[in-house]
This record gives C-alpha cells, sequence and structure tokens, in this order.
C-alpha cells in the first residue's frame, strides 16, 4: 500500500487577489489569439459572448511556473535528507495552464536539477482541479505495478486560475500556487493511499460556457454517486469519516454532491471556489496536523470539463 509521505506546498492560492479591470481586459486578450487581425480582435474582445467566458489571468510575480515547480520540490527534498533519490522512479508534473516558456518542459527541468537521474519525467495538463488525483492514480501504478518505483514525485504549479464560467471579469482572482508530494511505497508517516478513483461526466458544452442548471445538479448526483461507490468498496460509513475536502466551482455546488453521497451537506472544509492543480496538496496540508493517527478522510474534486475524482486516505 502506498503512501503520501511528505507535502509541501507554497504561495497558497486559498488568499488570491481580484486581477481588476486592467488585466481583465488584458486576459480577455489572451484569449483571442485565434484572430489575426486587429479588427477580428477588437471586434472578439468588445463582443457579449467574449465577456461571457472565463479570462486567463496574468501572471501574478516575477517567478514562473516552472520556476515555483522546482522551488517547492527542493523544499520537500531538503526535509528529506535521507531520501535516495535514485529510488525515484518518475516525477510527475500537474498544471492547467502552460509555462510562459511555453517551449520548457518543467518535467523534465525538474529531473535534471532535481538529480533525479533514474525518475521517467512526465507532465498532466487541463485536467483542471482533478490533475493531482489523475497523478495520484498514476502513482499507484507505478509503485505497485511491474515498475516497482520505490518513491514517485508529483508536482504541481500554476499562475493563471480560472474562474467560474460567466463571471464578471473583474472578479476573478489570481495567485501563485505550488505544491510537491512523495509517493513512497514503505513509508510509516504520512497518508496512506486506500483508493483514487477518476471518471468522466458527458459536459453540455465546452469548458468555457455556463452549464444549464439540470446538467449541473446531473453532474452533481454523478459525483455523488462516485462517493458513495468509494466509501462503500472500502466498507467505510460517512460518519467515520474525519474530514471531507472539497475542490469544486461553488459552495451550492459542493452541498449537492455531499447530499447525494449521504454526506452532511456542510461536511468538511469550505470547498476551494476559485482552485488549481495543486489543491489536493494544499487541502491535506492544511488539515494533516488535526487529523489523528488511523483516521480516514475524503476528498474529492470536480473539473470544468466534466472530471470528477476522489480518494480515501488515512492518516499514518
Amino acid at each position: 500500500m502506498a503512501t503520501l509521505s511528505a507535502i509541501a506546498v507554497t504561495h497558497d492560492g486559498a488568499l488570491p487577489r481580484p486581477i481588476g479591470l486592467r488585466r481583465a481586459v488584458v486576459g480577455r486578450h489572451a484569449l483571442l489569439g485565434d484572430r489575426t487581425t486587429l479588427r477580428d480582435n477588437v471586434r472578439a474582445l468588445l463582443s457579449h459572448r467574449a465577456w461571457q467566458r472565463p479570462a486567463c489571468v496574468v501572471p501574478v510575480g516575477r517567478a514562473s511556473a516552472s520556476d515555483l515547480a522546482l522551488g517547492v520540490s527542493r523544499r520537500l527534498l531538503e526535509r528529506l535528507p535521507g531520501l535516495d533519490r535514485e529510488r525515484v522512479g518518475a516525477v510527475i508534473y500537474c498544471h492547467e495552464a502552460p509555462d510562459e516558456q511555453v517551449s520548457e518542459s518543467t518535467a523534465g527541468r525538474l529531473q535534471y536539477e532535481l538529480g533525479l537521474r533514474s525518475a521517467n519525467p512526465f507532465a498532466i495538463s487541463q485536467a483542471h482541479r482533478a490533475g493531482l488525483w489523475i497523478a495520484l492514480d498514476l502513482a499507484l501504478g507505478l509503485v505497485d505495478g511491474p515498475e516497482d518505483a520505490e518513491h514517485v514525485l508529483l508536482v504541481a504549479s500554476d499562475k493563471l486560475v480560472f474562474a467560474d464560467p460567466g463571471a464578471n471579469a473583474r472578479r476573478l482572482l489570481r495567485a501563485d500556487v505550488a505544491a510537491a508530494g512523495l509517493v513512497s511505497r514503505h513509508a510509516i508517516d504520512g497518508w496512506r493511499v486506500e483508493q483514487v478513483q477518476v471518471r468522466q461526466f458527458a459536459t453540455p458544452h465546452d469548458a468555457l460556457s455556463r452549464w444549464p442548471r439540470r446538467s449541473v445538479a446531473e453532474f452533481a448526483a454523478f459525483g455523488g454517486h462516485l462517493l458513495r461507490q468509494a466509501l462503500h468498496g472500502l466498507g467505510l460509513k460517512p460518519a467515520r469519516l474525519h474530514e471531507v475536502l472539497g475542490s469544486a466551482p461553488g459552495g451550492a455546488f459542493a452541498c449537492a454532491v455531499h447530499r447525494a453521497a449521504g454526506l452532511a451537506a456542510t461536511a468538511g472544509h469550505p470547498p476551494r471556489r476559485h482552485g488549481s492543480s495543486a489543491d489536493l496538496l494544499l487541502a491535506l496540508a492544511e488539515v494533516q496536523r488535526s487529523v489523528p493517527a488511523g483516521a480516514p478522510v475524503l476528498a474529492w474534486s470536480a473539473g470544468h470539463n466534466g472530471e470528477f475524482a476522489c480518494c480515501v486516505l488515512t492518516r499514518c
């Protein structure tokens, strides 16, 4: 059984800042790269439909997303001086949007600059909040499967945070976010991973459009069913859960998911409304000191493209 044995976070996205009108306009323009003439750009920028879509957020600080990923990874490894880096079999990098240096491979940079000579580097993109759950599922396969990896490094960083479809552009939030975690085969401290599930809901529109209410309700029921399956497969009753950590488009959606799953509607911490690919590690870092040994935690996430993921972990 694999364990999420160590976590490091930085630039917590729980405290973002509004981008304001000027950055909102710049962010809108960033979505119009397929317009090749000034007339087309201006027409699209001023159209009502363009302003109904969530925009990319321009970078907050000077550090690139790749720099953030490297920095938090170094912090994590510094806390593990006894770790044999030759035994790290893979490094999985998660992100929602490309780095400013689009030609750079962040996963490859992590592998090289961290001295992980035996690690296979690869990345997961455009899975929104569910990216780290996918990475965790892959890490379990690498540890328990024929690859027989001793450790897998998970890293996530984002500088571009998306709001809900249809949100007023000036209300979009921005923040640098980075987190790293180590999945290990024989660790005795951390979070033992009991189960990970990742599923896809059939989206009615693209990720930039506002969903019909009926589809949102169906998505919540879909997620609740998946949570029930996860708990039933482990023989866990909702009352036994110490924490429920949600990462959802909004509080109303999270309550609907919890009701469909048979959980208390307001169970757990408030969901991260403006989430990132680092949400899972950020949430676990927040609660790890308050969860006693042997207590189970349910974490789940919903993405703009209909991704729904969940995992059950037990505090070692």
